[in-house]
């Protein structure tokens, strides 16, 4: 709204389509038509609020290669919970103390 209004001349907030797996541009050429019709040309540089991340091995938007289960498996959250009840399995075994209980998973 701002924008729109002219409130604020200083800056403009707009939304722009990137391509994610490319660099990013660094500023652009805005053209302003003056009174007596003539166009100033101007750079404007360019600062990004917020950039998504996004993963080139699952070619998913929200997490990159760092935070990939695919990369890295050993990250996966579900992969904890079985690791956590494999362990209660085991206490729980050792606990029987051989008294004819067995547990299975």
């Amino acid at each position: 709204m701002a924008t729109k209004n002219k409130t604020r001349p200083s800056c403009a907030r707009v939304k722009v389509e990137v391509d994610l797996l490319r660099e990013f541009p660094k500023r652009i050429k805005i053209g302003m038509r003056m009174r007596n019709k003539e166009v100033v040309e101007k750079w404007i540089k360019i600062k990004y609020d917020y950039v998504p991340k996004y993963c080139q091995t699952c070619m998913i938007q929200g997490h990159n290669e760092e935070q990939c289960y695919v990369v890295q498996p050993e990250l996966h959250p579900y992969k904890e919970k079985n690791h956590e009840k494999g362990k209660k399995i085991d206490e729980q075994s050792s606990n029987d103390n051989g008294k004819g209980r067995s547990t299975f998973v």
